[in-house]
């Protein structure tokens, strides 16, 4: 069973040596006033972490809070851009409307606010990783329960401990029966993000400290390389809705991404992750030797795979084209 973690970093530590665990009011839908500046008592800073938004308020809250960190900001995070932009791009691929990928971008930053700080345990570390490692009895989880989080988003209650763990306890499905397609929509964009988040060596692997004392500054290196440098948003729209992958159970399907992405278990993570040390750690555009750009390119393909099948699902299953 699952157990709560403290700190990120001890956490880890203490895991290394783990071989096997076991394994977890009314919107209408064509309101022209959606994009608007965010609702009286709304907070659109970081001081949203730890807060329920009403349901009322979450789509307009969303996007006020979008714009302040994407159009306002020169400084970008990591993950914001990506998730943002191959949850957009996605979304446009699978021929929805702008306003309905609109919503899906907005959603899929917002884990990163949600889930951290210390008034959240810093559940962001553990909500977001779902880390393997290969034993002499076969795969076994270490850390993390992306899983529970990505299905819980979609479907509701997992039948984990500590679920239902979809936002404020609501789901996709939830609202997509009923009728409440724009926050359904929002849903699938948050759900969206935990899968984007395992496509990366750096969330389902830990082969030594080297990546945890360098996680940040990789994550760096991929966002000032999304639309400048080696220009990786081009590889994300390089995919087509035909390559996506097809999802029948959301669990299974974050179990097969992280396999994709891991250190173990992928063709091209450990690569990745080896060529960016040879590189010496790298962060500006345009630096880091070829064999990482080329294995990092391979990870951000299966990536936006990954996700185009994570919407795929949700349409599919509630039916909401």
């Amino acid at each position: 069973m699952k157990t709560k973690f403290i700190l990120y970093t001890l956490g880890l530590f203490l895991l290394l040596n783990i071989t096997a665990c076991s394994k977890q009011d009314d919107l209408t839908p064509s309101n022209n006033n959606k994009f608007v500046e965010s609702p009286d008592g709304v907070e659109s800073s970081n001081q949203i972490s730890g807060t329920i938004i009403p349901e009322k308020d979450l789509i307009q809250a969303t996007h006020q809070l979008y714009k302040d960190k994407y159009r306002s900001s020169k400084k970008l995070k990591y993950d914001f851009i990506t998730h943002k932009s191959m949850t957009y791009i996605c979304a446009k691929k699978l021929n929805l409307s702008e306003e309905r990928a609109i919503i899906m971008r907005d959603a899929s930053i917002m884990p990163d606010f949600y889930q951290t700080g210390i008034e959240n345990g810093y559940n962001q570390q553990w909500s977001h990783a779902f880390m393997l490692k290969k034993t002499i009895f076969g795969t076994s989880w270490v850390w993390g329960d992306a899983d529970d989080d990505f299905h819980d988003n979609l479907d509701g209650d997992s039948g984990e401990v500590e679920s239902p763990e979809g936002y404020n306890g609501k789901w996709a499905g939830h609202y997509y029966k009923k009728g409440e397609r724009d926050l359904g929509d929002w849903y699938v964009g948050y759900a969206c993000h935990f899968m984007e988040d395992i496509g990366f060596v750096l969330h389902t692997s830990f082969p030594n400290i080297a990546m945890l004392a360098h996680h940040l500054d990789f994550e760096v290196w991929m966002d000032n390389n999304w639309n400048q440098g080696y220009r990786f948003i081009d590889d994300a729209s390089s995919i087509s809705p035909s390559d996506y992958h097809y999802i029948e159970k959301p669990k299974q399907a974050i179990n097969q991404a992280a396999k994709a992405s891991n250190w173990y278990y992928s063709k091209y993570g450990k690569k990745a992750w080896e060529a960016y040390q040879a590189s010496g750690y790298p962060t500006k555009a345009g630096t880091g030797n070829q064999e990482l750009v080329d294995y990092t390119r391979s990870m951000i393909k299966e990536t936006t795979k990954w996700t185009g099948g994570t919407i795929q699902y949700a349409l599919n299953k509630y039916n909401q084209w």
